[in-house]
């Protein structure tokens, strides 16, 4: 630290320890007074002790400022006679007189001054880093009195609009009687957080973080939604009001399994000054495919589905008595298809039909998506080598395959199953028994039944 306005180091008798002060302070100001005459000896004396708290008050106006953050003074220690200017000039422009540190919690902001203001004036302002964001109405204390936050309008504040990484500004106005807020963070560079608590499968409630006080266009929700959307939406955030949920790219109403609780799916919303706006819909087209090899339950995300359905096949014909004669094969199950307007998260039976089993001329088990569809099964009547398998679509009329026709040509001949409308996947009819007292008397099991569910867009 260099030595600042003397008296220096090459004068008589100094010394570098200020030495006590033993003046006696007056309740008024004192004064310095010249000699009457040259000769009286009635002249006020000039102390140490007086010299050295005039150079002290001037060092600290000096030194006020502190280091830079490189380590070094603000103001040069040179000894000019701008340096006191300098100094004064450079607490001004870094903000030290009104920065300060806050101490406070949660929506109750302490501001340490170093030196404590008196009282507050009418404009005064505070800089000041919030230790901790606000998530409603908060209060300041400056100089040991606590008041009221407000906006830039007046209006308490709602939540959010403190940040702990970035300076607000606070001036006081006495005729409010608050903290106006000058510099904030917008609400709009913020998201807001909140689980969705609805019931409902086309309303969103949820309070989100940091809270807000009104809608604002370019607010930002994220939101894990807690139900499958069947139709059109709405959502209602810190109990401020339902807002339409749109389509971001076209401002469409939704039309259902745009959203939904399955698989951690989490919605964002864009304010638009109107509507929400979904800036992530769950994708349309077949987004999954769901087989069913048994009878189960299938509950659809979106709002559309295609069924296929392979209904069970025949069994093959039993020999009977007689000798040497072969057994019809069983006719195959029938195939139907068709696309289905369903409700986003509302379960839907689904039925595979059995194959016919081994030796009871049976007909095969019918495949059904609910009441919407039934792709019937074949049925066993006498035959040689079976029917081919019905076909039929949605909303149209199909038939089962038949175990028809004769078998004819050599003695051991074994009737064939039928064949499903698509060759080689399900529904097939079983084969019929081998003819011959050796052969086996009983036919063969008809195949099973299948069915699959598509989600399409």
């Amino acid at each position: 630290m260099t030595d600042i306005l003397g008296p220096g180091s090459n004068a008589t008798n100094v010394t570098t320890t200020r030495p006590a002060d033993s003046r006696i302070m007056a309740s008024i100001d004192t004064w310095l007074q010249d000699c009457t005459s040259s000769t009286a000896q009635d002249g006020t004396e000039i102390s140490a002790e007086f010299l050295n708290g005039v150079l002290a008050n001037l060092r600290v106006l000096a030194r006020g400022n502190g280091p830079q953050i490189s380590g070094g003074p603000v103001v040069p220690e040179d000894n000019s006679d701008l340096m006191l200017l300098n100094a004064a000039l450079h607490l001004i422009q870094r903000g030290k007189m009104h920065v300060a540190t806050d101490a406070g919690g949660v929506n109750a902001l302490v501001a340490q001054l170093s030196p404590v203001p008196p009282e507050l004036v009418d404009g005064m302002l505070i800089v000041m880093r919030p230790a901790i964001a606000n998530t409603g109405p908060t209060t300041f204390t400056a100089a040991g009195v606590t008041n009221q936050v407000a906006t830039a309008t007046g209006a308490p504040l709602g939540g959010g609009e403190l940040n702990p990484s970035l300076f607000s500004a606070f001036r006081w106005n006495v005729t409010l009687g608050k903290w106006q807020l000058g510099d904030s963070v917008p609400e709009a560079a913020l998201v807001h957080f909140g689980a969705d608590t609805s019931a409902a499968a086309n309303t969103i409630i949820a309070n989100v973080t940091p809270a807000i006080s009104s809608y604002k266009p370019g607010m930002l929700f994220s939101v894990p939604v807690a139900n499958l959307n069947t139709g059109s939406s709405q959502a209602n955030f810190n109990g401020l009001g339902l807002k339409n949920i749109v389509l971001n790219n076209s401002g469409a109403a939704l039309s259902g399994g745009e959203m939904s609780n399955i698989g951690g799916y989490t919605a964002l919303f864009l304010y638009d000054g109107v509507s929400l706006r979904l800036l992530n819909p769950l994708p349309k087209g077949v987004s999954r495919r769901a087989p069913f090899t048994s009878s189960g339950t299938f509950t659809p995300v979106g709002s559309l589905v295609m069924v296929q359905e392979w209904a069970g096949g025949a069994a093959g014909r039993n020999v009977g008595g007689s000798s040497y004669t072969a057994g019809q094969g069983g006719g195959a199950g029938e195939y139907r298809y068709g696309y289905f307007q369903v409700t986003p998260g509302v379960g839907i039976a689904v039925t595979v039909g059995a194959g016919a089993a081994a030796g009871s001329n049976g007909n095969g088990g019918a495949s059904s998506f609910g009441s919407l569809m039934t792709a019937l099964g074949a049925i066993g009547t006498a035959g040689g080598a079976g029917g081919s398998g019905g076909y039929g679509f949605s909303g149209g009329a199909g038939s089962p395959g038949f175990s028809n026709g004769n078998v004819t040509g050599a003695i051991v001949v074994i009737g064939s199953g039928g064949v499903p409308y698509l060759a080689g996947l399900f529904g097939g009819g079983g084969q019929g028994g081998d003819g011959g007292p050796s052969g086996n008397p009983n036919g063969r099991a008809g195949q099973p039944g299948f069915v699959l569910v598509s989600e399409v867009g």
